[in-house]
């Protein structure tokens, strides 16, 4: 769309029209510094646009990497290819996924298990039938779930009712 009319006096600084390669389509976005190992050129991401095909996800692959982080935010800039540009508008805002890492055996905790202490994070456990608190390392969250990396082992009895009144060595009893 022109932005001038026939006859309009323009200048160095006038906006005449806005160019747009719809076929090769780009996506730019920034992604925080803790992430910036698990990022590579030719990795794969997906997106979904709430435009004209309201939420179809798509695929991008990764072809630059911002050498820096930004100072002010903390983030990097990473741009891709979107790899099918049909029915999308430079321009658009996307929602991306980018998978970061997979990790088959982790250990993981409902977040109310989770208690915050002075010295750390600990967990209560279950053993012997009495409850037990054990600091513990925490990775990874999602809005239910928590990640340890290390404190617990697999099979290890998590409590995650009644903490505020458990004590080291209080007897619980535990029903599944």
């Amino acid at each position: 769309m022109r932005q001038v009319s026939d006859g309009a006096v323009i200048t160095t600084n006038t906006l005449i029209a806005v160019l747009a390669d719809e076929q090769q389509l780009k996506l730019e976005c920034s992604i925080p510094e803790r992430y910036a190992s698990t990022v590579a050129l030719g990795k794969s991401l997906s997106f979904r646009t709430r435009g004209r095909d309201t939420m179809q996800g798509r695929e991008a692959v990764i072809y630059a990497i911002d050498p820096a982080v930004e100072a002010s935010t903390r983030t990097l800039k990473i741009r891709a290819r979107c790899k099918d540009s049909r029915g999308l508008v430079a321009g658009m805002f996307a929602d991306i996924n980018l998978p970061l890492s997979t990790v088959s055996d982790a250990l993981l905790v409902p977040t109310e298990a989770i208690v915050p202490d002075l010295n750390g994070t600990k967990i209560f456990v279950q053993r012997g039938g009495v409850a037990r608190p054990v600091f513990v390392e925490t990775g990874g969250r999602t809005p239910t779930m928590v990640r340890i990396s290390s404190g617990i082992a697999a099979g290890d009895t998590v409590l995650t009712t009644g903490l505020l009144l458990l004590k080291p060595g209080l007897p619980v009893k535990t029903e599944l």
